[in-house]
């Protein structure tokens, strides 16, 4: 168990790890809606530096850490934890977590998570250490339930973590709860908007600084139509 100074937290801390390659809207709707609907102190953000259960980023660590700054600026209730990109290791979630127990001692960590992650706990590295790390707030995806009492679920909670309703559950500990929130729907994605770039569009679910970023860096194929219709020997001079 952690060792920490207070009987009750100091306050809640919410980690949100992922690739964000890159952030987009989605991100950003589930985070603020964490935020309130958990009660949480602060966010922090973890961009993963090499996910071990997933296919090779395409933006390098460099772009998707400032598309993040640029993201979640003037935010305070926000902050980056870029460790795992300065450290360019393999990315596991429970090591994270033991290096945040004790860089916040005296806060509870609250692990966010998609059903459908949650639902592969089984194969995660060293999963079983979670419940002396984190509480978990769990949101819904699209194919997945969000009831913490049907299946597959109900068998990776029995004898796992505790299920709590309300916000202030999860402040009467550190760790080993687990909750669900409801988060508006938004529909678009990573994958969605990496192939939309990639032919040269502006996808939807983007904000506006993260757009310009894209382009004046070539991210993901991006491509400005003035260069496609020249490459395609296209006069765009009108001469």
């Amino acid at each position: 168990m952690p060792e920490e100074s207070r009987a009750t937290p100091a306050r809640m801390i919410g980690v949100f790890g992922g690739a964000f390659d890159p952030v987009h809207l989605g991100h950003l709707s589930l985070a603020t809606t964490a935020l309130s609907a958990l009660g949480i102190d602060l966010l922090l953000w973890v961009p993963a530096g090499k996910p071990a259960h997933r296919p090779p980023l395409v933006a390098e660590a460099r772009h998707r850490l400032t598309m993040l700054r640029l993201a979640t600026a003037g935010k305070p209730s926000f902050r980056i934890d870029a460790a795992e990109i300065i450290q360019r290791c393999t990315s596991y979630t429970v090591p994270t977590l033991q290096r945040l127990r004790q860089q916040y001692p005296d806060s509870a960590l609250v692990l966010i998570l998609g059903f459908d992650a949650f639902c592969g706990l089984g194969g995660w590295h060293q999963w079983e250490k979670l419940p002396q790390l984190a509480h978990l707030a769990l949101t819904g995806r699209p194919g997945y339930g969000n009831d913490l009492h049907n299946e597959p679920l109900r068998s990776q909670l029995d004898g796992f973590y505790k299920p709590v309703t309300s916000a202030e559950e999860l402040r009467r500990s550190y760790c080993g709860a687990v909750i669900n929130f409801a988060t508006r729907p938004i529909d678009t994605s990573a994958t969605y908007i990496r192939s939309m770039l990639a032919a040269g569009k502006e996808p939807a679910g983007l904000q506006t600084e993260i757009m310009s970023y894209i382009r004046r860096h070539r991210l993901y194929g991006w491509q400005d139509k003035a260069r496609m219709y020249v490459g395609q020997g296209i006069n765009t001079t009108g001469r």
